[in-house]
Order: C-alpha cells, then sequence, then structure tokens
C-alpha cells in the first residue's frame, strides 16, 4: 500500500528518504493529539516510528514555529514596512507598487519572421529617404565593394558557424568556404612573398 501524496512532503532522491514540511508535521501531531495509532499515522505520511517519534518529542517546537509565523505576519505588508524599517528596501518604493507591478505589464507577441523584415525593410527605406534629401545633391555613390580581407573573411565564418552549429550540412559547406579562404590566402601570401622577393633583385 502506498502512502497519500501530499504537498507537505517530498521524497529525496538519493536518500529516499521523507522530508516532512512544519505544516506535515502540524497535521502529525493533530493525528496524534486525536489518539490515532502511531503505526496508522506512520503508514498513512509514509515515515517510519523513529521519525514520528522525534515529531512527537518536538511537538512543542513545531506548534511555537507554527504559531509565530502566523500569529506574525497578518498581512503581506509587514514584512515590507520591517524591511524598510530596516533599510533593506529603498526609500520612496512602496509595497502596493511592487504587488501590482504586474497590472502595468503590456501583453506583447512575439515578432514573426515576416513582420520583422517589414519592420527592419520600413526603417531602410525611412534612412534611404532621409539620406537623399540630405545637402548633398549628388547622394552616396557607394559603388562597388571592396575585396574583403582573408582575415575579415575567416571571422565572418566563424561568426555563421557559431549561428547554424546544429545543422551538418551548413557547417560542412561553411567548412568549404573556409578552406578556399584559407587556400587563397596562402595564394596570395605566396605571391606576394615572390612578387617581393624579385622587386628587391
Amino acid at each position: 500500500m502506498s502512502s497519500p501524496v501530499t504537498p507537505e512532503m517530498s521524497t529525496s532522491s538519493t536518500t529516499k528518504r521523507k522530508v516532512v514540511s512544519l505544516r506535515g508535521k502540524r497535521a502529525i501531531l493533530d493525528e496524534v493529539r486525536q489518539k490515532n495509532k502511531k503505526t496508522d499515522i506512520a503508514q498513512k505520511y509514509g515515515i517510519v516510528q523513529s521519525t514520528l517519534a522525534t515529531i512527537i518529542k518536538n511537538a512543542s517546537k513545531i506548534d511555537a514555529v507554527l504559531d509565530d509565523d502566523v500569529g506574525s505576519v497578518t498581512s503581506l505588508g509587514q514584512p515590507w514596512k520591517s524591511a524598510g524599517n530596516a533599510r533593506l528596501v529603498p526609500s520612496g518604493l512602496d509595497y502596493m507598487d511592487f504587488a501590482l507591478a504586474g497590472e502595468d505589464l503590456v501583453a506583447t507577441e512575439e515578432l514573426t519572421t515576416d513582420e520583422l523584415a517589414t519592420s527592419v525593410a520600413s526603417v531602410s527605406e525611412k534612412e534611404t529617404i532621409a539620406n537623399s534629401s540630405s545637402s548633398d545633391p549628388e547622394g552616396d555613390d557607394i559603388g562597388a565593394p571592396q575585396p574583403a580581407t582573408s582575415g575579415a573573411a575567416l571571422a565572418a565564418v566563424n561568426l555563421l558557424r557559431m549561428y547554424p552549429s546544429s545543422e551538418p550540412d551548413v557547417c560542412a559547406l561553411l567548412g568549404s568556404v573556409e578552406a578556399t579562404v584559407l587556400k587563397r590566402a596562402l595564394a596570395k601570401r605566396v605571391q606576394g612573398t615572390l612578387d617581393h622577393f624579385f622587386q628587391r633583385v
């Protein structure tokens, strides 16, 4: 027969020993005070007789702790006020502002890829319009892209490698791009060294 599952108790996975909370101990003590059999109580709560004896032995301490906790806090604002008096809470910060902070939140949705692309496109269109209306009558001629250095290309490959690390096909493709960049960088370096050598001669 298995013991009832109660929120007052939890089982430790390493020792298979029940941990009984204070409220669980109070429930056990209430049953002891009702003159129920100790073996039945131990079986109901899934504890051994020695644990039950320890709980009964410490009944006055358990009752005192639970009575102090229940009697001392009649509202949640009292601990906040005590913390403020102890200068643990910054001055000017009210408990109700803290407690009702969730009501001021506005629910938002996660942007989809299409919505994100649309917002980025609209921002770039606004920047293009702002740039074309600048004092430069010719506008900005961007021209052809400048060739990247092999170091910049390798840095870009490393950056891209971090993004799709779970996709094996993409990683293989990035590996081949990296090999091509390294091969070209080595060829340019050898050619540059040869050109430099022949210029000196």
